[in-house]
């Protein structure tokens, strides 16, 4: 048991290690950017290690280490049905160090609480000993409800897809995203949230708040139409069997476009409640945007980010025009034609029986196994 805790253990540092990097520079920079940082921080600090812990900073605390623990069980579990089910341990034993590795993983949000608890016992002058405990045990719940909701969508993902409940292409590239879809509001949510500092922490005329609002939202939709396009560029290509069903070119494009910009809502919600004015030229800009990224995915290359790369440059190109003229929200609706012409066209010339790299594990790849 104790060399599966540790082999478990091992794996969850390295990707508390992947998820520290990110986490951290979100953080200075957030902090950073406030008028007083010393005076924030002992703010979250008491808010989180105090006497009377705040339920808002708890909530935060807990939903942060919830969506960290949702990220990183697929990539701790990644491997634990394979041979090392043989070794003598029970199915409790080997659930117990899955759990313990995940909330290992979410080393950098204890790690985060546990500097505040030192600050606020720093700056009370005794022992804050509920913000050096709470933090570990709401990891270990976390880690614990994230790993408990794996097997039900497991068995989910075996049933079988009635018409009625959503198109089998859509759900094929809903599971293909899977998680991903929290990395890419991660990522749109920097430029959203550096806007929203931006604002919030300046006396702006209203036209220069407004081009903020509209420059933030339209990154952060640019930001996450990328990572979600190498998402499914990547688990999800093109291939001969699904190009036997009975959809067109101009079927798979647009379902794919709807798609994108679905998960970009959360930003347009975020710039209405900022701006409704703003928040129109950025949802004006989003459908051009989803094509661009449509047409990305069908690029036919074999990197990992032969998709992001045209949607992060056109995407920051169209921000800048935004936030300047946001009058051209009008002629991004009129190139909507033009568009999804252009996204159709490559999805025709698009070879699907070439040779591409795989970037998934084999072991999941059933065309990959070999006597």
């Amino acid at each position: 048991m104790i060399a599966l805790l540790r082999f478990h253990l091992a794996a969850g540092a390295r990707v508390a290690l992947a998820a520290a990097v990110p986490l951290a520079g979100i953080a200075v920079v957030a902090v950073g950017m406030q008028e007083n940082p010393a005076r924030v921080l002992e703010v979250i600090a008491a808010a989180i290690a105090g006497p009377s812990p705040s339920f808002g900073a708890m909530a935060g605390l807990s939903l942060a280490a919830l969506g960290l623990a949702l990220w990183a069980a697929p990539r701790v579990t990644l491997g634990s049905d394979g041979w090392i089910r043989h070794l003598p341990l029970s199915t409790a034993q080997h659930r117990l160090a899955l759990v313990l590795a995940t909330a290992c993983a979410e080393g950098p949000v204890v790690a985060g609480a546990g500097g505040l608890a030192v600050l606020e016992s720093w700056r009370s002058g005794r022992i804050a000993w509920l913000g050096f405990i709470l933090p570990p045990v709401v990891a270990v719940v976390a880690a614990a409800l994230a790993q408990g909701l794996r097997p039900a969508r497991r068995r989910r993902a075996w049933r079988s897809w009635p018409l009625g409940r959503g198109a089998l292409d859509v759900r094929i590239a809903s599971r293909a995203l899977g998680s991903r879809v929290f990395s890419a509001w991660l990522s749109g949510a920097i430029p959203m949230g550096a806007a929203i500092l931006f604002v919030t922490n300046n006396v702006l005329p209203p036209d220069a708040v407004r081009g903020a609002i509209r420059l933030g939202g339209t990154l952060a939709t640019t930001f996450a139409l990328a990572g979600l396009a190498d998402s499914l560029a990547i688990r999800r290509p093109s291939w001969p069997w699904a190009r036997s069903l009975p959809l067109t070119s101009r079927h798979r494009v647009v379902r794919d476009a709807v798609m994108l910009g679905f998960f970009c809502l959360p930003f347009l919600v975020t710039a209405a409640v900022l701006d409704v004015r703003s928040a129109t030229a950025v949802a004006a800009v989003t459908p051009l945007l989803g094509l661009r990224a449509a047409a990305a995915m069908r690029r036919g290359g074999e990197s990992r980010s032969a998709a992001s790369g045209p949607v992060l440059i056109e995407g920051a190109f169209t921000s800048a025009l935004i936030a300047l003229l946001p009058w051209l929200g009008i002629a991004a609706l009129a190139a909507i034609p033009l568009a999804l012409r252009a996204a159709i066209e490559r999805e025709r010339a698009l070879k699907v029986t070439r040779w591409s790299a795989i970037h998934h594990v084999a072991a999941g790849d059933t065309l990959s196994w070999t006597e």
